[in-house]
């Protein structure tokens, strides 16, 4: 049986922030996919992918960890962009820290 990798993207929308409606919400979000083709593929046969929305936190050395993984489908129809991440993380089991 074929396994995907785990792809870490980075996701812009085209709805605005809450907090600041001049920035647009993003996040990290992770996909199964060996390759951003295979998620652009998908995007373009489906007009969505599912994965998970991660939320992530700094600790005190700067290192960005993940602290939660949320299932979601992302859609086209409300997504501006979608990219490789731009920022490594750990989960923060991996590092030992508590946030």
């Amino acid at each position: 049986m074929h396994q995907s990798a785990i792809i870490k993207l980075f996701v812009t929308s085209v709805v605005p922030s809450k907090s600041n409606p001049y920035k647009y919400i993003q996040f990290p979000f992770e996909a199964s996919g060996r390759t951003l083709d295979e998620v652009h593929e998908a995007l373009a046969e489906d007009g969505c992918i599912k994965g998970w929305r991660i939320w992530t936190e700094d600790t005190p050395d700067g290192e960005k960890v993940a602290t939660r993984r949320v299932p979601m489908v992302v859609g086209l129809n409300g997504i501006a962009f979608v990219a490789p991440c731009h920022f490594d993380y750990k989960w923060i089991e991996e590092v030992g820290h508590n946030g």
